[in-house]
């Protein structure tokens, strides 16, 4: 299954740029956790806010374990699944024209699901763990060292 969809919000204000209006591009390549998309552009644009960023485009992938673990070997040389790739691109800010595309966000719904059950926890909880931890990425925060985490 291969559904792509854009959001706008409201559409951007008259006057100035908003933190709430920015492009959402959802690609929904899997089937193990349906994952409402209004949900994904919710918790986007709240983080957008929270963070005082201002971008105009993130692209989320919704793959699963397959997919993952050819990127994170691809990319990372680890052929394992992992929870969430993400890919940052701009940074708000950077462009002389001042469109910002913050990046793009691989997630394994089937990751998240896999450990949900092992851990007893809600897997779209974890899923949520998962797009915040890449949204964060996306801003340069690190987590590989005990210290940047």
């Amino acid at each position: 299954m291969d559904r792509r969809e854009r959001y706008q919000g409201d559409g951007p204000p008259k006057d100035a740029k908003s933190l709430n209006w920015m492009n959402v591009l959802i690609a929904d390549e899997q089937s193990h956790l349906p994952i409402a998309h209004e949900s994904i552009k919710q918790t986007l644009a709240f983080l957008v806010e929270t963070e005082s960023v201002d971008c105009d485009e993130i692209s989320v992938h919704l793959i699963d374990d397959r997919k993952i673990s050819l990127m994170h070997e691809f990319y990372f040389q680890d052929s394992s699944p992992t929870d969430c790739i993400s890919f940052p691109l701009d940074a708000p800010g950077q462009r002389d024209d001042g469109i910002c595309f913050l990046g793009e966000i691989f997630l394994s719904t089937e990751t998240a699901k896999r450990y949900a059950k092992e851990h007893e926890i809600d897997p779209y909880e974890e899923a949520l763990l998962y797009l915040v931890h890449a949204f964060l990425h996306l801003l340069g925060y690190n987590d590989i060292e005990q210290e940047e985490r």
